[in-house]
């Protein structure tokens, strides 16, 4: 379509316009240069639900909220210095799955194969949950330590396909079309969210218990995300969002 329309063209899916950029020029001035007219998306029939009704800042419009709650992750969850402080937990997990692999070499049958994804995917979800809440998923032996952490894992794997579902109120959003739950994916999203949410929920109370009978802590504690944005976002919440519903889509957010 390029070839016949040009590096930049418009075409509509249902009611909404739909701009397609094709070469780096066009995309560095919509993403570099008026980066801020292209921060705010489109709802979708779902998004009300995978992003906590816009708490996740990333399905938010533009505005004060969405750069309030970026500036929190970049100035305080993935600052140079937050990193660092918790760069022991990555080299723990690195060195423990790395173990785990010889371990597989050693044990499996001669030229039975190993699944690398299954290893790359307990690493990676090990260090995402540790950084966050301070649980492991898996010990060396690949024994699940906690079923909760297992079950964060299959819900994010869920969020990340039915995020990229198409609905066709997305399309036509009218009844009633907006009326009917087609093939059940409404339902499944709001599954999947009730999952995640439960899982999530219990971090945060587990972390506000240990607080309350910590009392306050001390300079140079360590802190896993949710100390961090316990302490940063105000009790009440901001911007209309309860301060554990935040918290919720940012964790979200930061592991997708």
């Amino acid at each position: 379509m390029a070839d016949k329309y040009g590096p930049v063209f418009l075409f509509r899916l249902g009611v909404h316009p739909v701009l397609v950029v094709n070469n780096w020029e066009s995309f560095k001035e919509c993403f570099t240069t008026h980066d801020i007219t292209f921060a705010s998306r489109p709802q979708s029939g779902a998004s009300k639900y995978l992003s906590y009704d816009s708490a996740l800042f990333t399905y938010c419009n533009y505005g004060p909220y969405w750069r309030d709650i970026r500036k929190l992750v970049v100035n305080e969850l993935l600052s140079a210095h937050r990193l660092e402080q918790l760069k022991h937990v990555r080299v723990s997990e690195i060195d423990t799955s790395i173990k785990e692999l010889y371990r597989l070499g050693k044990t499996n049958q001669p030229n039975e194969a190993v699944e690398i994804t299954s290893w790359v995917e307990q690493l990676t979800l090990n260090i995402i949950t540790r950084m966050f809440s301070g649980k492991r998923y898996c010990d060396r032996s690949g024994a699940v330590q906690d079923p909760g952490a297992g079950n964060f894992r299959r819900a994010i794997k869920e969020f990340m396909y039915v995020n990229g579902n198409f609905f066709s109120s997305d399309l036509i959003p009218y009844p009633p079309f907006t009326w009917v739950d087609w093939g059940g994916k409404l339902r499944n999203v709001k599954r999947i969210m009730r999952e995640l949410d439960e899982i999530i929920q219990s971090w945060i109370d587990e972390h506000v218990v240990e607080r309350r009978e910590r009392g306050e802590r001390e300079e140079g504690d360590e802190e896993d995300f949710i100390d961090v944005m316990l302490s940063k976002i105000e009790e009440g919440g901001n911007y209309g969002h309860k301060r554990e519903t935040i918290i919720k889509a940012t964790v979200l957010v930061c592991d997708l």
